[in-house]
């Protein structure tokens, strides 16, 4: 008994701290043995760099999640944004492959790689094939934005792999949440230092957030308006109900500053819906009643240009909305010239202007993009790509509503939460997309990704525990 016990006990003392597999040692030895000698050639910043960066790498070898939360954080961050001569280099592509390659070096390690069954995944790499394959047809002219596109499938990708436990989908929301605030608090300070797009015409500066784009910064804050709603409804914790009312403050404040025509459209739907789900049956027309009221008791004091710039919307005659008109009909015209494989990513330009000019009925002659994301899949992917983008999202609709029903009858509450607010966040975003051409827009995939992984974690985990909001019971 006792030799037995002196063997335990120095085996225990000889096993490591960390066990690793031998490749992540062949790994770690060579990365810092290759940085230690670049000392020799390289400027110490590049030397820095190149140790944080293989930091990362560990950091998403052990957890590849943490390689998902990345690309989302650069999503609201936009880090290129303020390096312009580094756009051309498709710097946030080139990171996501080199994620998806660290998680490929992680699966060949651990053996974990399990791809979930699901008929959008199927919809999802269907479409990926379509655009990719007519995309190498135009290449010249497909190359760039095609490589911008990329990212975002391996976003949606690496979410829906990689996002497998309640404690990944609850880092996720909160970190979107934060980002969010980040980015509407950027577009405050914007607003009132005069940042931003100025449109002279119309006496507006529209802000962007850290993006380029306002439409882009106004879609990412729109999906995130049913998770703070939701949350501010169902949380008992009155601090926690402050903070979340402040929260959507912002969101909505910089949505305003934003001046997103087709985000104007769609928040009042999210607040509807928001409304309609999360609060309770006996109180929901209260509810209703009480956003109208607010909405009527507000339109005097809103200014002029906000009004002016809604009212917009529905005047024909203006030379912005001739161009939708136009951009429309000559998507239309493409998606019948080329069903099968539309006419390659980005290469809207090409096709459009000779189009343009010998149609007739075309007033403008100056669409710049298709403004409307079925136009603008329809038109580069053909009818093909346009139907296997539509049936994506049909099954996501299908899937987050089993899912809901699961994690309610779970009696998670959270989740139900998080589920019932990637539906209206989707919902918004096709309304607003209605009128922007968004295919390459991060947030959608996000939220189609985080739709797909929810699903899987629905489903494949039967025993779910009971919601609890941090802090505060739901």
């Amino acid at each position: 008994m006792i030799n037995d016990r002196l063997k335990d006990s120095i085996l225990l003392e000889e096993k490591p701290l960390v066990e690793l597999p031998f490749l992540l040692k062949v790994f770690l030895v060579v990365a810092f043995l290759g940085m230690g000698l670049s000392l020799l050639f390289l400027p110490y910043s590049i030397v820095l760099a190149l140790f944080v960066g293989i930091c990362v790498a560990i950091g998403i070898l052990f957890n590849p999640f943490i390689g998902a939360m990345l690309l989302i954080t650069a999503a609201y961050v936009h880090p290129i944004q303020f390096m312009p001569q580094l756009i051309k280099y498709h710097v946030t592509t080139i990171t996501a492959f080199v994620i998806l390659l660290i998680w490929g070096f992680h699966i060949l390690i651990y053996r974990d790689f399990h791809i979930p069954k699901s008929r959008p995944l199927l919809c999802f790499f269907g479409f990926v094939f379509i655009a990719s394959f007519s995309s190498f047809l135009h290449w010249e002219e497909s190359s760039f934005l095609y490589i911008d596109l990329l990212k975002v499938f391996i976003l949606f990708f690496l979410i829906v792999n990689l996002t497998k436990t309640r404690k990944n989908i609850f880092v996720m929301v909160v970190s979107l949440l934060v980002l969010g605030c980040l980015a509407s608090t950027y577009a405050i300070y914007q607003r009132f230092h005069g940042m931003g797009l100025v449109y002279t015409g119309e006496g507006i500066i529209r802000v962007s957030g850290f993006s380029n784009s306002p439409n882009a910064f106004a879609l990412s804050v729109l999906l995130l308006i049913p998770f703070a709603f939701g949350l501010l409804v169902k949380v008992k914790s009155v601090f926690l109900k402050v903070f979340l009312f402040s929260m959507l403050g912002m969101f909505i404040l910089g949505i305003m500053f934003s001046y997103s025509r087709a985000v104007f459209i769609a928040l009042p739907a999210v607040l509807f819906l928001s409304t309609w789900k999360f609060v309770d049956k006996n109180k929901r027309l209260i509810g209703i009643v009480a956003i109208l009221i607010i909405i009527a008791i507000a339109l005097p004091f809103v200014p002029q240009k906000y009004m002016r710039r809604v009212e917009s919307i529905t005047d024909l005659n203006r030379p912005s909305i001739k161009s939708r008109l136009d951009g429309y009909i000559i998507g239309f015209q493409m998606m019948v010239d080329h069903p099968f494989l539309g006419v390659g990513i980005g290469r809207w330009h090409q096709e459009y202007w000779p189009r343009a000019f010998a149609s007739p009925l075309i007033q403008t002659k100056s669409s710049s993009v298709q403004h409307n994301i079925f136009i603008e899949v329809g038109s580069e992917t053909g009818i093909i790509g346009l139907t296997l983008f539509l049936l994506l999202l049909f099954f996501a609709f299908k899937d987050i509503r089993i899912a809901h029903r699961i994690f309610v009858k779970a009696e998670d509450s959270l989740l139900s939460i998080f589920s019932q607010s990637l539906e209206i966040s989707l919902i918004g975003f096709l309304i607003a997309t209605m009128f922007v051409a968004a295919i390459h827009v991060k947030f959608l995939w996000v939220v189609l990704g985080l739709i797909l992984a929810l699903k899987n974690l629905a489903t494949t985990n039967t025993k779910i525990p009971k919601g609890e909001v941090t802090g505060a019971n739901c």
